[in-house]
């Protein structure tokens, strides 16, 4: 089901390709889905870590049209803005996009109760439905549109179980490498959910003998602008190393 994709790149991320690379790729690609231009906004604070934002006034109402990317370097700022520009023009639901209509009880697909929904979720009512495939077993089920597509407004005749969002949202090089930094997010996320829900504990990581020269510099220009970061330690039950910052 998925290939074997080699990571070639690990400087402050891990990529198929390096930065400049995935400029060269897809920057042509950017009038196909309505970004107008890509500008730095470093200069807009004090630290000097690299920030660069894409604009897209054709982003779907209810979603933002501008996105920003960071990164140790200015290259990887700009691939990440422009990236993000994939992301959310991606989410948009597209004509092409076929879905259909039930309700859960007829419906033989996800539980939409494992989606952690709020209490005021109608689950009586008529669902709109997307295919997915499960990256387990490959197989095909059918998920609420909801948890797809970002801005989402129902079909008509349709309610929606929750505001739509971008958690699990990523782009990349190959499809194996946005599935991996997609998870990645949602395992940040829920790590993040279960601190606040449980207020803690507070483990503070100490990085201030760290080797790693991308992670010192990166600390040292927020000393030098009067920053103090903190970084705590996540990590909850699966084991993937999660920090906040």
């Amino acid at each position: 089901m998925f290939r074997d994709i080699p990571v070639r790149y690990i400087g402050c991320t891990h990529r198929a390709v390096r930065p400049s690379e995935t400029l060269k790729a897809f920057r042509d690609k950017l009038s196909r889905i309505g970004v107008t231009r890509i500008t730095e906004i470093t200069h807009l604070d004090r630290i000097g870590i690299p920030v660069f934002s894409a604009i897209r006034p054709t982003a779907e109402d209810g979603a933002v049209s501008i996105y920003a990317g960071k990164g140790a370097t200015r290259t990887q700022a700009r691939a990440s803005a422009m990236m993000e520009a994939f992301e959310r023009y991606s989410a948009e639901r597209k004509p092409e996009d076929e879905t259909f209509t039930s309700r859960p009880e007829e419906c033989d697909g996800l539980d939409p109760e494992s989606l952690i929904l709020p209490g005021s979720a109608d689950l009586e009512s008529e669902l709109e439905w997307i295919n997915a495939r499960t990256l387990t077993s490959d197989e095909e089920v059918p998920v609420p549109a909801n948890a797809v597509f970002h801005p989402y407004n129902p079909l008509e005749g349709c309610t929606s179980l929750f505001r739509s969002n971008t958690n699990g949202l990523a782009s990349g090089n190959a499809m194996e490498e946005a599935i991996f930094h997609g998870l990645m997010e949602v395992i940040e996320r829920d790590a993040w959910s279960l601190f606040e829900a449980r207020r803690g504990p507070k483990v503070e990581v100490d990085c201030s003998g760290t080797d790693n020269d991308i992670i010192s510099g990166l600390l040292e220009k927020f000393h030098a602008a009067g920053v103090e970061v903190t970084l705590v330690d996540l990590t909850a039950d699966t084991g993937v190393a999660t920090v906040a910052a």
